[in-house]
């Protein structure tokens, strides 16, 4: 009888392809879709069909087949197999049948003269029978185990396992398409300022995050911006919009258009994307001259009556348009500001900030944090209740700027919703409301000096 040496332990499903050809396209929130076309061997009948290798974290519920030539095969029954060999499962399956075991002789191993038969396993102990009876043997005094080849459907990589039913024995291209979990992607982005702060270079790469068990092999590469709902479990046409989208052919370069209501981006080669990998693959290459705004904001709260300081934040703002040299879809994702150094010439990171999905021509704003010159006192010198719907205050206050150079501070004074009206009188400022609940003031400072801040503000239900 044929035998399997377990020293290492190794096992092998029965291959049922020759060829594969794979396509991924990857969304925002931890979901993808495979499509793989394989040769696929079919015999004339009923038969049990393995495809193997497929992701740890396939949807079997989301598995679409279809034979890419004329053929009458059918797909009767499916399984997910994903109890994966390993040697205590390999020991499981052998209870009650034969196994030889291997032991340290003198400098070599060798094999028992008679063959045991397996009764249990625990700890550091097995149970065999003998033909001179039962016997408790300790798992150190063992140094192999030889099983034979009826070892059942054992697999070593999660597989779909097909009862097919063919016209005859034939090879076919099929294709499997599949949905997978635990994969994802997000962009980063690069922006770096010019010397004056009003211009910045702009790049974006694609990250990409493979937790899903399974490499994918010099795949084309598709990436979907936007919120996809899911439901459990998938409806078909939610299935088939998501293959259609894994299964269009890629352009030249990271190719970018409008897909539904989200948007699609293709890699125009293929790449490889290993399971428990980051990968990066830019997708904007560095983009010069765009025009950018700078401002530094300060808020506090009308009905906040205690004095406190703050540090304004440092917000950049530019419009993504084609007049401005953008005026491309940008995914949500992460923007790091860099700046140069200019007595050694070396970039240095000066803040980062999320931003949400961005169609083009609308305003991106990134917050790099805290300024560290500029400081904002603010304090009430007065506040009246006159009643549970009417209050009023005097507010006070105090921009300092201790950089070497002028600056504007945008000032907001924000009050509650639940008021719907506020009324200032007596300020030594202009100023606006943007939108309800805010007052706001552009407050000039000159270098190393302050900016005074007066007004009184009654607010009401």
């Amino acid at each position: 009888m044929k035998s399997l040496n377990l020293f290492i332990l190794t096992a092998v499903a029965a291959a049922v392809f020759a060829g594969s050809q794979t396509a991924l396209t990857i969304y925002n929130d931890n979901l993808g879709v495979v499509k793989e076309v394989r040769d696929i061997e079919f015999e004339k009948g009923t038969s049990r069909v393995e495809f193997t290798d497929v992701a740890e974290t396939i949807d079997p519920t989301s598995v679409s087949f279809r034979p890419m030539e004329d053929a009458e095969i059918s797909l009767l029954e499916q399984n997910y197999e994903y109890d994966l060999v390993d040697p205590y499962k390999l020991l499981e399956k052998y209870i009650g049948k034969k196994i030889t075991l291997f032991v340290q002789r003198d400098e070599n191993v060798a094999p028992l003269r008679d063959e045991y038969e397996l009764l249990a396993f625990k700890g550091n102990d097995f149970v065999v029978r003998s033909r001179t009876g039962i016997h408790i043997l300790n798992r150190d005094l063992i140094k192999g185990v030889r099983f034979g080849e009826e070892h059942g459907d054992m697999l070593t990589k999660p597989t779909l396992v097909w009862l097919a039913d063919s016209d005859k024995d034939q090879t076919l291209p099929c294709q499997v398409a599949y949905m997978v979990s635990r994969i994802s992607w997000k962009a980063n982005y690069s922006m770096i300022l010019s010397d004056s702060e009003k211009q910045m270079e702009f790049s974006g790469w694609v990250t990409i995050d493979n937790k899903s068990g399974k490499d994918f092999k010099n795949a084309k590469i598709k990436l979907i911006a936007g919120d996809v709902k899911q439901e459990q479990p998938q409806t078909n046409r939610r299935m088939e919009q998501l293959y259609a989208a894994a299964s269009k052919d890629s352009g030249s370069g990271f190719k970018e258009k409008a897909f539904q209501d989200f948007h699609l981006y293709t890699l125009g080669r293929k790449s490889t994307v290993n399971n428990k990998q980051v990968k990066q693959i830019r997708f904007i290459e560095n983009v010069k001259n765009v025009d950018i705004d700078k401002t530094y904001k300060l808020s506090s709260q009308i009905m906040n009556t205690s004095k406190h300081e703050n540090n304004p934040s440092i917000n950049f703002e530019f419009v993504n348009s084609e007049e401005n040299a953008m005026g491309m879809p940008l995914p949500e994702g992460l923007i790091r500001a860099f700046k140069e150094d200019k007595e050694d010439g070396s970039l240095e990171f000066v803040g980062e900030s999320g931003i949400k999905h961005t169609p083009k021509d609308e305003k991106v704003k990134v917050q790099t944090g805290k300024a560290f010159d500029i400081v904002g006192e603010f304090k009430t010198v007065k506040a009246d209740v006159r009643n549970a719907r009417v209050k009023e205050f005097l507010k006070e206050a105090v921009i300092r700027n201790h950089k070497d150079e002028d600056c504007i501070v945008e000032v907001d004074f924000k009050y509650p919703a639940g008021y719907s009206n506020c009324r200032v009188y007596d300020n030594n400022l202009d100023y606006e409301k943007p939108e309800a609940g805010i007052i706001r003031f552009e407050v000039p400072v000159k270098s190393n000096d302050e900016t005074k801040i007066t007004f009184e503000a009654q607010i009401s239900r």
